[in-house]
């Protein structure tokens, strides 16, 4: 999720334009997730879940290089 915005960032989008991403796994694997989570940290209310907003909104793209040939070259080691 975070890629994605990162990319429509990037890519100067707006609220007309669409990005796809793919999410490999099925809510199922959460539920146990967010039921361990509760546990450990305890309830996500309102406040809390927009407290953290930031994380999405504040989204940088500093680390974000166009994907060309001369990039790819400069990543090779």
């Amino acid at each position: 999720m975070l890629g994605a915005i990162k990319t429509a960032r990037f890519y100067g989008f707006g609220a007309n334009d669409t990005i796809v991403t793919i999410c490999t796994d099925s809510i199922d694997r959460y539920h146990s997730v967010m039921e361990e989570m509760t546990k450990t940290y305890g309830t996500v209310d309102e406040a809390r879940a927009t407290a953290y907003a930031h994380i999405f909104r504040d989204q940088k793209t500093d680390w974000i290089h166009e994907g060309t040939t001369e990039m790819r070259k400069q990543c090779i080691t």
